[in-house]
C-alpha cells in the first residue's frame, strides 16, 4: 500500500515589493518548489509514474524547470519528459 502525502507548492514574488513605477505591475508570484512525499508501507516493490499537468503561456514550455528524486537521501537530477498530451510531462524512472 503506498501513502501519499499533502502537495506542497512554494512561491514567491518575482520582484521584491515597494518598487515604485511602471516596473512594480511586471512583478508575479513564481513558483520554486513542489514537495510530495510517497511511501510503500509493503514489502512489495511498487512501480511509481509521476505525470505533471502544467499550464504555461502560449509558446513557452518547461525547458527551464529542474526535478528531483529523492529515495534515499540523494537527490537524482532530470528533465521531465513530454508525453503524447500537450500539457502533461513524465517523470522519467
Amino acid at each position: 500500500m503506498a501513502i501519499i502525502s499533502t502537495f506542497e507548492l512554494l512561491a514567491k514574488p518575482q520582484l521584491p515589493s515597494g518598487i515604485p513605477g511602471p516596473i512594480a505591475s511586471l512583478s508575479r508570484n513564481v513558483i520554486i518548489g513542489y514537495f510530495l512525499t510517497i511511501s510503500n508501507t509493503s514489502l512489495t516493490d511498487l512501480p511509481l509514474s509521476v505525470v505533471f499537468t502544467a499550464r504555461t503561456n502560449s509558446g513557452s514550455g518547461l525547458e527551464g524547470s529542474i526535478s528531483f528524486l529523492d529515495t534515499s537521501g540523494t537527490n537524482i537530477a532530470s528533465a521531465l519528459e513530454p508525453t503524447s498530451t500537450a500539457n502533461k510531462f513524465r517523470f522519467p524512472p
